[in-house]
C-alpha cells in the first residue's frame, strides 16, 4: 500500500513537472489533478477499509486467543482439582487400608482368645465327661451290689463331644445298662 501511495506521489510529481514544462493551461492542469486527486481518495478509501478488515481480523483473534487462554486456565484449574481429589482419594485408601489392618489384628487377636477359651471348655468337657462316666460307673456297680436287677431304665445324663450340652438319653442309658449286667 505504501508503495502504491509512493509510486502515486511520484506520478503526481511527474505530472506536475511536465504540466510545467509543457505550460498547459491552468483549466487543464485543475482536471487532471482533480482526477489525480479522486483517483488518491479512491485508494485511500479501498486502503481505509482493508486496515479496518484487517484490524477487525487482529481484534478477532485477540478474542479467540482471550478465550483459549480462559479455557487453558479451566482447564488447568480442573486438572488442579482433580490431582488434588486423586491425593484425597489416595489418602482415604491408605486410612482405609491402615482401620482395615487394624481391624484384622483386632480380629486375629479375639479369635485367638475364643480359640483359647474353646480349647478350655473342650478340656472341661473332657473332664466332666471323664468324671460322669466314672460315677456312672460307680453307681452301676453299687447298683449291682445292692439293688436287685430293674425293670425300667434309670435315667442318665451324657455328655456327647460333638455338642458339649447337657442330654437326657433314656436309649444310651438302657443301653448303658444292659451292657452293665451282661
Amino acid at each position: 500500500m505504501e508503495e502504491d501511495l509512493k509510486k502515486q506521489g511520484e506520478a503526481i510529481e511527474d505530472n506536475r513537472r511536465a504540466i510545467h514544462f509543457t505550460k498547459v493551461s491552468t483549466k487543464e492542469m485543475d482536471n487532471h489533478l482533480d482526477e489525480k486527486i479522486s483517483s488518491l481518495d479512491n485508494n485511500l478509501d479501498g486502503t481505509t477499509k482493508s486496515l479496518n478488515s484487517i484490524t477487525a481480523v487482529a481484534h478477532q483473534a485477540k478474542r479467540e486467543v482471550a478465550e483459549v487462554t480462559l479455557k487453558e486456565r479451566q482447564c488447568y484449574s480442573t486438572m488442579l482439582t482433580l490431582v488434588e481429589g486423586q491425593k484425597q482419594v489416595k489418602a482415604q485408601i491408605r486410612d482405609l487400608h491402615i482401620s482395615l489392618d487394624k481391624r484384622s489384628q483386632d480380629i486375629q487377636r479375639r479369635a485367638r482368645g475364643l480359640e483359647d477359651k474353646v480349647d478350655g471348655v473342650s478340656k472341661e468337657v473332657k473332664d466332666l465327661t471323664t468324671r460322669l462316666a466314672n460315677l456312672e460307673e460307680k453307681v452301676l456297680t453299687e447298683t449291682k451290689t445292692t439293688v436287685p436287677k430293674q425293670n425300667y431304665a434309670a435315667p442318665v445324663f451324657t455328655i456327647r463331644e460333638t455338642d458339649p450340652r447337657v442330654i437326657w438319653d433314656e436309649e444310651e442309658s438302657r443301653a448303658d445298662q444292659e451292657r452293665a449286667t451282661s
